[in-house]
């Protein structure tokens, strides 16, 4: 006979997180998808055009790999066909929550150096009245 393990946790929550932190990191990734496409590289500052550019690569990769990271674990999770799995995958897996959310800040942190870099890249003749 096999036995199942049981765990008291809220898998609903640790879902809700996942979903939270996903819809967060959307709207970077967007964001700095459209900067690189649509990105323009001053003539002026390469110094600027490396940091802008090269900012927004590891915003792009750590947001995306957040966004699929945590909609696999919903997938998963949601595959599940009774609440008592729900929970001990929730259980096993709420490491992988800390994970994705550190990816979530250090794109933060990135996508915030990253636009530091906007002015001397998009407006070079208003630098002065920007820096």
């Amino acid at each position: 006979k096999h036995e199942v393990e049981v765990v008291n946790y809220s898998w609903k929550v640790w879902a809700d997180e996942l979903n939270i932190t996903a819809a967060a990191t959307s709207f970077q990734v967007g964001n700095v998808f459209f900067e690189i496409l649509f990105g323009v590289l001053s003539a002026d500052d390469d110094f600027a055009n490396w940091s802008y550019f090269g900012l927004a690569m590891p915003t792009l990769g750590l947001g995306t790999w957040c966004v699929a990271m945590s909609s696999f674990l919903q997938y998963c999770l949601y595959r599940l066909p009774m609440e008592e799995q729900r929970a001990l995958f929730a259980f096993h897996m709420r490491h992988w929550q800390g994970r994705v959310t550190a990816a979530y800040i250090l794109s933060l942190f990135t996508w915030l150096v990253h636009f530091g870099f906007s002015a001397p890249v998009k407006l070079p003749h208003l630098l002065s009245y920007t820096a």
